[in-house]
Protein backbone atom coordinates (compact mmCIF):
# COMPACT_ATOMS: atom_id res chain seq x y z
CA UNK A 1 0.00 0.00 0.00
CA UNK A 2 1.50 3.38 -0.98
CA UNK A 3 1.90 6.09 1.65
CA UNK A 4 -1.21 8.19 2.44
CA UNK A 5 -0.05 11.04 0.21
CA UNK A 6 0.74 8.72 -2.70
CA UNK A 7 -2.56 6.98 -3.38
CA UNK A 8 -6.07 7.70 -4.56
CA UNK A 9 -9.21 6.25 -2.93
CA UNK A 10 -9.68 4.01 -5.96
CA UNK A 11 -6.13 2.65 -5.69
CA UNK A 12 -6.54 2.03 -1.97
CA UNK A 13 -9.79 0.12 -2.58
CA UNK A 14 -8.14 -2.05 -5.23
CA UNK A 15 -5.17 -2.92 -3.02
CA UNK A 16 -7.44 -3.67 -0.05
CA UNK A 17 -9.32 -6.13 -2.25
CA UNK A 18 -6.05 -7.87 -3.13
CA UNK A 19 -4.70 -7.98 0.43
CA UNK A 20 -6.72 -7.60 3.64
CA UNK A 21 -10.06 -8.41 2.06
CA UNK A 22 -8.81 -11.78 0.85
CA UNK A 23 -9.41 -13.03 4.41
CA UNK A 24 -11.18 -10.30 6.37
CA UNK A 25 -14.74 -8.96 5.82
CA UNK A 26 -14.33 -6.56 2.96
CA UNK A 27 -15.97 -4.21 0.54
CA UNK A 28 -19.55 -5.49 0.84
CA UNK A 29 -19.44 -6.28 4.56
CA UNK A 30 -17.71 -2.95 5.24
CA UNK A 31 -15.80 -4.03 8.32
CA UNK A 32 -13.75 -0.82 8.01
CA UNK A 33 -16.48 1.81 7.87
CA UNK A 34 -15.83 4.30 10.66
CA UNK A 35 -14.71 7.93 10.60
CA UNK A 36 -11.12 7.09 9.67
CA UNK A 37 -11.95 5.45 6.34
CA UNK A 38 -13.47 8.53 4.63
CA UNK A 39 -10.51 10.43 6.09
CA UNK A 40 -8.18 8.29 3.97
CA UNK A 41 -6.96 5.91 6.70
CA UNK A 42 -7.01 2.25 5.64
CA UNK A 43 -6.06 -1.06 7.27
CA UNK A 44 -2.37 -0.84 6.37
CA UNK A 45 -2.03 2.60 7.96
CA UNK A 46 -2.71 1.07 11.37
CA UNK A 47 -1.49 -2.52 11.06
CA UNK A 48 1.25 -2.40 8.42
CA UNK A 49 1.36 -4.08 5.03
CA UNK A 50 1.30 -7.81 4.30
CA UNK A 51 5.05 -8.26 4.84
CA UNK A 52 4.91 -6.56 8.21
CA UNK A 53 1.75 -8.30 9.39
CA UNK A 54 3.02 -11.68 8.18
CA UNK A 55 6.32 -11.54 10.07
CA UNK A 56 5.03 -13.88 12.76
CA UNK A 57 6.92 -14.14 16.06
CA UNK A 58 6.52 -17.95 16.10
CA UNK A 59 9.34 -18.30 13.61
CA UNK A 60 11.74 -17.91 16.55
CA UNK A 61 9.83 -19.98 19.11
CA UNK A 62 11.20 -23.41 20.02
CA UNK A 63 8.69 -26.23 19.64
CA UNK A 64 9.55 -27.56 23.10
CA UNK A 65 8.78 -24.21 24.78
CA UNK A 66 6.14 -22.37 22.72
CA UNK A 67 5.51 -19.80 25.44
CA UNK A 68 9.09 -18.53 25.41
CA UNK A 69 9.11 -15.41 23.25
CA UNK A 70 9.83 -11.71 23.64
CA UNK A 71 7.69 -8.85 22.33
CA UNK A 72 10.55 -6.69 21.11
CA UNK A 73 9.01 -5.17 17.98
CA UNK A 74 11.14 -7.13 15.53
CA UNK A 75 8.39 -9.62 14.70
CA UNK A 76 4.65 -9.22 15.03
CA UNK A 77 2.82 -10.89 17.93
CA UNK A 78 -0.93 -11.17 17.18
CA UNK A 79 -3.15 -9.32 19.68
CA UNK A 80 -0.04 -7.80 21.28
CA UNK A 81 1.62 -5.86 18.44
CA UNK A 82 -1.40 -3.65 17.88
CA UNK A 83 -1.69 0.09 17.23
CA UNK A 84 -3.13 2.29 19.96
CA UNK A 85 -5.20 5.44 19.72
CA UNK A 86 -2.06 7.31 20.78
CA UNK A 87 -0.14 5.84 17.83
CA UNK A 88 -1.79 8.52 15.64
CA UNK A 89 -3.36 10.80 18.25
CA UNK A 90 0.04 11.44 19.79
CA UNK A 91 -0.69 14.82 21.37
CA UNK A 92 -2.54 18.10 21.11
CA UNK A 93 -2.13 21.55 19.59
CA UNK A 94 0.51 22.59 22.14
CA UNK A 95 2.47 19.33 22.30
CA UNK A 96 1.74 17.26 19.18
CA UNK A 97 4.61 14.86 20.04
CA UNK A 98 5.23 13.84 16.44
CA UNK A 99 7.97 11.21 16.00
CA UNK A 100 10.64 12.06 13.45
CA UNK A 101 9.61 10.95 9.99
CA UNK A 102 5.93 10.49 10.84
CA UNK A 103 3.18 11.14 8.27
CA UNK A 104 1.37 14.20 9.67
CA UNK A 105 -2.18 15.13 8.67
CA UNK A 106 -3.00 18.52 7.22
CA UNK A 107 -4.30 19.76 10.56
CA UNK A 108 -0.76 19.50 11.98
CA UNK A 109 -1.90 17.46 14.99
CA UNK A 110 -2.93 13.95 13.98
CA UNK A 111 -0.83 11.36 12.18
CA UNK A 112 -1.89 9.44 9.08
CA UNK A 113 0.05 6.26 9.88
CA UNK A 114 0.49 4.55 13.23
CA UNK A 115 4.05 3.40 12.62
CA UNK A 116 7.35 3.89 10.85
CA UNK A 117 8.62 1.20 8.49
CA UNK A 118 12.02 -0.28 9.25
CA UNK A 119 14.25 -3.13 8.09
CA UNK A 120 15.99 -5.30 10.69
CA UNK A 121 17.97 -8.51 10.95
CA UNK A 122 16.35 -11.26 13.02
CA UNK A 123 18.10 -14.35 14.36
CA UNK A 124 16.82 -17.43 12.58
CA UNK A 125 15.42 -15.51 9.64
CA UNK A 126 17.15 -15.41 6.27
CA UNK A 127 17.51 -11.94 4.83
CA UNK A 128 16.25 -8.57 6.07
CA UNK A 129 12.86 -8.34 7.77
CA UNK A 130 10.47 -5.43 7.19
CA UNK A 131 8.78 -4.35 10.40
CA UNK A 132 6.29 -1.69 11.46
CA UNK A 133 7.45 0.16 14.56
CA UNK A 134 4.34 1.53 16.25
CA UNK A 135 4.47 5.07 17.55
CA UNK A 136 4.41 5.26 21.34
CA UNK A 137 2.91 8.26 23.12
CA UNK A 138 1.83 6.90 26.53
CA UNK A 139 1.31 10.38 27.98
CA UNK A 140 -1.02 11.56 25.23
CA UNK A 141 -4.41 12.76 26.46
CA UNK A 142 -5.84 10.26 23.96
CA UNK A 143 -3.83 7.26 25.14
CA UNK A 144 -5.43 3.93 25.96
CA UNK A 145 -5.09 2.38 29.40
CA UNK A 146 -2.04 0.45 30.54
CA UNK A 147 -1.83 -2.70 32.61
CA UNK A 148 0.73 -5.08 34.08
CA UNK A 149 1.77 -8.37 32.54
CA UNK A 150 3.05 -11.48 34.32
CA UNK A 151 6.53 -9.93 34.48
CA UNK A 152 5.10 -6.77 36.09
CA UNK A 153 5.91 -4.70 32.99
CA UNK A 154 3.68 -1.88 31.75
CA UNK A 155 1.76 -3.02 28.68
CA UNK A 156 -0.87 -1.33 26.58
CA UNK A 157 -4.52 -2.27 26.88
CA UNK A 158 -6.55 -2.58 23.69
CA UNK A 159 -8.96 0.23 22.84
CA UNK A 160 -11.95 -2.10 23.14
CA UNK A 161 -10.98 -2.86 26.75
CA UNK A 162 -9.96 0.67 27.79
CA UNK A 163 -11.94 3.02 30.01
CA UNK A 164 -11.91 6.70 30.92
CA UNK A 165 -13.94 9.47 32.53
CA UNK A 166 -14.97 7.58 35.64
CA UNK A 167 -14.91 4.10 34.19
CA UNK A 168 -16.85 4.68 30.96
CA UNK A 169 -15.73 2.33 28.20
CA UNK A 170 -14.02 4.22 25.36
CA UNK A 171 -16.32 2.41 22.94
CA UNK A 172 -19.28 3.87 24.81
CA UNK A 173 -18.58 7.33 23.38
CA UNK A 174 -16.60 6.48 20.24
CA UNK A 175 -18.15 3.14 19.10
CA UNK A 176 -16.26 -0.02 18.16
CA UNK A 177 -12.73 -0.09 16.77
CA UNK A 178 -13.43 -0.32 13.04
CA UNK A 179 -16.70 1.63 13.16
CA UNK A 180 -15.65 4.79 15.01
CA UNK A 181 -18.45 7.36 14.86
CA UNK A 182 -19.60 8.84 12.57
CA UNK A 183 -20.24 6.57 9.61
CA UNK A 184 -20.04 8.67 6.43
CA UNK A 185 -23.42 7.28 5.32
CA UNK A 186 -25.95 9.50 7.15
CA UNK A 187 -28.51 6.67 7.05
CA UNK A 188 -26.19 3.97 8.42
CA UNK A 189 -27.34 1.93 11.39
CA UNK A 190 -24.06 2.81 13.12
CA UNK A 191 -25.20 6.41 13.48
CA UNK A 192 -28.57 5.72 15.06
CA UNK A 193 -27.40 5.38 18.66
CA UNK A 194 -25.48 8.68 18.68
CA UNK A 195 -28.32 10.51 16.94
CA UNK A 196 -30.87 9.24 19.44
CA UNK A 197 -28.69 10.00 22.46
CA UNK A 198 -27.39 13.46 21.59
CA UNK A 199 -29.33 14.62 18.55
CA UNK A 200 -26.61 14.32 15.91
CA UNK A 201 -24.11 11.86 14.49
CA UNK A 202 -20.54 11.45 15.72
CA UNK A 203 -18.70 10.90 18.98
CA UNK A 204 -20.88 11.33 22.06
CA UNK A 205 -19.55 14.80 22.82
CA UNK A 206 -22.64 16.48 24.27
CA UNK A 207 -22.13 16.34 28.04
CA UNK A 208 -25.90 16.63 28.55
CA UNK A 209 -26.21 13.09 27.17
CA UNK A 210 -25.23 11.80 30.61
CA UNK A 211 -24.99 14.88 32.88
CA UNK A 212 -27.89 17.09 33.94
CA UNK A 213 -26.02 20.13 35.29
CA UNK A 214 -22.58 21.68 35.68
CA UNK A 215 -21.01 24.07 38.13
CA UNK A 216 -18.09 26.27 37.18
CA UNK A 217 -16.35 25.25 40.41
CA UNK A 218 -16.24 21.68 39.12
CA UNK A 219 -13.65 22.90 36.63
CA UNK A 220 -12.08 25.95 38.27
CA UNK A 221 -9.37 24.99 40.79
CA UNK A 222 -10.13 21.36 40.03
CA UNK A 223 -7.51 20.22 37.52
CA UNK A 224 -5.87 16.82 37.49
CA UNK A 225 -2.20 16.14 38.20
CA UNK A 226 -1.30 17.05 34.60
CA UNK A 227 -3.12 20.39 34.70
CA UNK A 228 -6.01 19.17 32.58
CA UNK A 229 -9.70 19.67 33.21
CA UNK A 230 -11.80 16.77 34.44
CA UNK A 231 -13.79 16.14 31.27
CA UNK A 232 -12.87 13.34 28.83
CA UNK A 233 -9.39 13.94 27.41
CA UNK A 234 -9.09 17.06 29.58
CA UNK A 235 -12.11 18.81 28.05
CA UNK A 236 -14.49 21.40 29.45
CA UNK A 237 -18.29 21.02 29.16
CA UNK A 238 -19.35 21.00 25.51
CA UNK A 239 -22.42 22.96 24.31
CA UNK A 240 -23.01 24.16 27.87
CA UNK A 241 -24.73 27.50 28.48
CA UNK A 242 -22.92 27.67 31.82
CA UNK A 243 -19.54 27.34 30.10
CA UNK A 244 -20.51 29.85 27.43
CA UNK A 245 -21.27 32.35 30.19
CA UNK A 246 -18.52 31.67 32.73
CA UNK A 247 -15.51 30.14 30.96
CA UNK A 248 -13.59 33.38 31.42
CA UNK A 249 -13.48 32.68 35.16
CA UNK A 250 -11.47 29.54 34.50
CA UNK A 251 -9.20 31.25 31.95
CA UNK A 252 -8.36 34.07 34.36
CA UNK A 253 -7.87 31.82 37.38
CA UNK A 254 -4.24 31.80 38.51
CA UNK A 255 -4.32 28.03 38.92
CA UNK A 256 -5.31 27.37 35.32
CA UNK A 257 -2.25 26.75 33.12
CA UNK A 258 -2.46 28.45 29.73
CA UNK A 259 -2.02 25.09 28.06
CA UNK A 260 -5.38 23.96 29.40
CA UNK A 261 -7.08 26.16 26.78
CA UNK A 262 -4.41 26.19 24.09
CA UNK A 263 -4.24 22.39 23.88
CA UNK A 264 -7.42 22.37 21.80
CA UNK A 265 -7.99 26.01 20.84
CA UNK A 266 -4.43 26.48 19.57
CA UNK A 267 -1.36 28.32 20.75
CA UNK A 268 -2.64 31.37 18.88
CA UNK A 269 -6.18 31.02 20.23
CA UNK A 270 -7.60 30.77 16.71
CA UNK A 271 -9.02 27.26 17.02
CA UNK A 272 -7.95 23.86 15.70
CA UNK A 273 -9.53 20.61 14.57
CA UNK A 274 -9.71 19.67 18.25
CA UNK A 275 -12.04 22.60 18.97
CA UNK A 276 -14.24 22.21 15.89
CA UNK A 277 -17.98 22.22 16.55
CA UNK A 278 -19.57 18.77 16.34
CA UNK A 279 -22.92 20.30 15.43
CA UNK A 280 -24.39 23.71 14.67
CA UNK A 281 -24.11 25.86 17.82
CA UNK A 282 -25.96 28.94 19.04
CA UNK A 283 -23.76 30.99 21.37
CA UNK A 284 -24.52 34.01 23.52
CA UNK A 285 -22.53 37.17 22.87
CA UNK A 286 -21.53 39.07 25.99
CA UNK A 287 -19.33 41.60 24.19
CA UNK A 288 -19.60 43.43 20.88
CA UNK A 289 -16.21 42.17 19.77
CA UNK A 290 -14.80 39.36 17.69
CA UNK A 291 -15.33 38.21 14.14
CA UNK A 292 -18.87 36.98 14.88
CA UNK A 293 -20.10 38.81 17.97
CA UNK A 294 -18.75 42.06 16.55
CA UNK A 295 -21.92 42.17 14.45
CA UNK A 296 -23.79 43.41 17.53
CA UNK A 297 -26.15 40.42 17.69
CA UNK A 298 -27.03 38.98 21.09
CA UNK A 299 -26.61 35.45 19.77
CA UNK A 300 -24.64 33.94 16.93
CA UNK A 301 -25.04 30.71 14.98
CA UNK A 302 -21.82 28.77 14.41
CA UNK A 303 -21.92 26.11 11.65
CA UNK A 304 -20.88 22.52 12.29
CA UNK A 305 -17.15 21.96 11.80
CA UNK A 306 -16.09 25.50 12.74
CA UNK A 307 -12.84 25.60 14.78
CA UNK A 308 -13.78 27.59 17.88
CA UNK A 309 -11.21 30.17 18.94
CA UNK A 310 -11.11 33.17 21.23
CA UNK A 311 -11.45 35.77 18.51
CA UNK A 312 -14.97 34.89 17.39
CA UNK A 313 -16.83 36.17 20.45
CA UNK A 314 -14.42 38.57 22.15
CA UNK A 315 -10.84 39.77 22.18
CA UNK A 316 -8.32 36.97 21.62
CA UNK A 317 -6.44 37.06 24.91
CA UNK A 318 -4.36 34.03 23.99
CA UNK A 319 -3.13 35.16 20.60
CA UNK A 320 -3.39 38.88 21.19
CA UNK A 321 -5.48 39.49 18.11
CA UNK A 322 -9.19 39.65 17.33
Amino acid sequence: MPAPDGRSPALAERILGQTCYQCHPGKRTQCLRGAMFPGGVVCQDCHGDMDQVGNDFSIRVATDNPGDFVIDGSLRVPWASEPGCQSCHTGDAVEPNHPAGAAVAGDGIRLLQAYLSDVVSVDGVDGPVRVARMHKAPHSRFAENTGRNADDDDVGVLYRLSKGHGGVMCEGCHNSTHAIWPNQNPFANDNIAAAQLQGHHGTLIECSTCHTAFDIDDFKDNLDARGMMKGPHGMHPVASAMWNEKHKEVFEDDNTPRGACQACHGSDGMGTVLSATADTRVLECKEDEGSLCGSGDDRITVPKGTPIGCGQCHENEIGGRD
